[in-house]
């Protein structure tokens, strides 16, 4: 997830519908995603039913409210994504796999930033990069997860944390770098 959230803050920005420049787009999320296979079928289909809610003309006037209100367009992503995922967990009675949740949203999130794209609105790369860690924490924090719980929950699934600094290169006595440390 860190990666997808570095990797969107790198692309370049994108305003112009249609152009190919490197955005983060829902083909680039999926393409990162190490779902399992038996977990596939189910991750396609919450990422459909999704889809069918975003572009219902039911939620056109949330959406619009929601573009309106205050924040940040990375916030007003990631925030709408999860009032979205809220939604569909809630039409299946809480029988999404939880742990398909932030996957799929993580790619809805890229969804949420191309649509606006091709309306006309300037999304950046830091706008998808923010949108996607908005979702995590509001995500986490309604499973009852703060956000200083967040890098304990990473090295229990044998991810670390992103660094805070660079690592420091371990010189020997002469001042050169040591081999096979």
């Amino acid at each position: 997830m860190a990666g997808m959230i570095d990797e969107a803050r790198k692309a370049p920005d994108s305003a112009s519908p249609g152009k190919d420049s490197g955005a983060v787009t829902p083909d680039s999320v999926r393409a990162k995603m190490n779902i399992p296979s038996d977990m596939q079928k189910g991750y396609e289909a919450i990422v459909l039913a999704a889809r069918k809610i975003m572009y219902s003309d039911q939620m056109k006037p949330q959406m619009m409210e929601l573009l309106k209100g205050p924040g940040s367009m990375g916030e007003k992503i990631g925030k709408g994504v999860v009032a979205l995922m809220a939604i569909l967990w809630d039409q299946t009675n809480g029988t999404i796999p939880p742990q398909l949740v932030i996957p799929a949203a993580t790619e809805l999130v890229a969804e949420a930033a191309d649509f606006l794209r091709k309306a006309g609105m300037k999304v950046s790369g830091d706008d998808v990069a923010e949108g996607m860690a908005t979702m995590v924490e509001e995500i986490l924090g309604r499973a009852g997860v703060s956000p200083e719980q967040i890098p304990q929950l990473l090295q229990q699934q044998g991810q670390a944390p992103a660094p805070t600094q660079a690592p420091t290169p371990a010189v020997g006595p002469d001042g050169k770098p040591q081999q096979g440390v």
